[in-house]
């Protein structure tokens, strides 16, 4: 995968990067499994369509700011080795044309709906691999389909079997809604998931923008906005309902054993229902700030600094876009 070593040109916006950030970017890579990284470009163009593109050098062979960064990199900081990730999070493009060629709110995207379960498990200090919902899923302690909704018999039977070695399994709104044809299951969502995960579809609202849906459980209160699907259990422990609304009293997460399916699109709530089972299948987990994330690589532990200004995190102050390579014991 090619990286960025200053501003791109083809976003609506193309921002000049932060100082630190080209550095971050690479340790990022790194951390998370790339044994090499490559930067895009070696010298600005001079010509064509990518002249406003920028290098490690400028247009004039000068040194470009992203070079100075890449240039001060120590590489014994960043051995190569695995990754140890226990949770894996799985993402599919069948499901990502299906889902937002019939998306039925203007809210929410594939992209959105992943990245929010993605973002989640990362504040919590969770390293993930992201792999195909077919991938060899043996090794998994937790894994999380945030938004497959195209989901065969054979697919099912896949998830079953990893759940029935010992993982946990969590599903997004939309799950199974869709079959290998393009349509939806004769006998609803989610088709054949219904008895893994204990539950069926009941109803779906399409929440538009400023319009929230209240959700009660884990001993508190969330507000869900954008998407809001609620199920019938049938054998599955409700774990939250939504209240108020056309879905009042209905269930918004059900559990069936370790297989957990969350209906409301609510940041908090999807944190907190991730939070349990990560916590609950033997995986630790580190709440973090805002911005701050932990990935783990080879013995080492990459602490990051996302945000623009500075950060506290374990008794110490975290500089803007920055980044410490510390041995893993540090932060177990």
């Amino acid at each position: 995968m090619e990286q960025q070593c200053g501003p791109v040109n083809w976003a609506p916006y193309n921002a000049q990067p932060a100082p630190g950030a080209t550095a971050l970017w690479t340790a990022q890579a790194w951390a998370h499994g790339a044994d090499v990284v490559s930067y895009f470009r070696w010298r600005a163009a001079t010509m064509a369509q990518e002249v406003m593109h920028s290098g490690l050098l400028r247009h004039d062979e000068t040194p470009s700011p992203g070079h100075a960064e890449v240039g001060a990199l120590e590489q014994a900081q960043f051995p190569l080795g695995p990754v140890p990730a226990r949770v894996a999070l799985l993402h599919d493009y069948e499901s990502l044309w299906l889902y937002d060629a019939q998306p039925h709110t203007a809210g929410l995207t594939y992209w959105g709906q992943t990245v929010t379960y993605y973002s989640a498990l990362r504040s919590l200090g969770v390293d993930v691999d992201v792999v195909h919902p077919d991938a060899d899923l043996s090794g998994y302690a937790v894994v999380v389909a945030p938004a497959v909704t195209l989901v065969s018999d054979e697919r099912a039977g896949h998830w079953a079997a990893a759940v029935q070695a010992g993982a946990a399994l969590v599903c997004g709104p939309r799950t199974a809604f869709r079959t290998p044809g393009g349509g939806t299951w004769v006998t609803g969502q989610p088709g054949p998931l219904a008895e893994l995960l204990g539950a069926r579809l009941s109803l779906y609202d399409s929440l538009r923008p400023g319009l929230t849906q209240g959700v009660t459980g884990l001993d508190t209160t969330f507000e869900a906005h954008t998407w809001a699907e609620s199920y019938r259990p049938t054998g599955a422990q409700v774990l939250a309902t939504y209240a108020g609304g056309p879905l009042d009293g209905e269930a918004a997460v059900v559990r069936h054993g370790t297989a957990t399916v969350i209906g409301a699109h609510s940041e908090a709530l999807i944190r907190a229902v991730l939070a349990e089972v990560v916590s609950e299948a033997g995986v630790p987990v580190t709440p973090l700030p805002e911005g701050v994330r932990l990935s783990r690589r080879a013995g080492r532990v990459l602490v990051q600094n996302w945000n623009p200004t500075p950060a506290e995190w374990n008794g110490q102050t975290l500089l803007p876009v920055s980044f410490q390579v510390l041995p893993e014991a540090d932060h177990a």
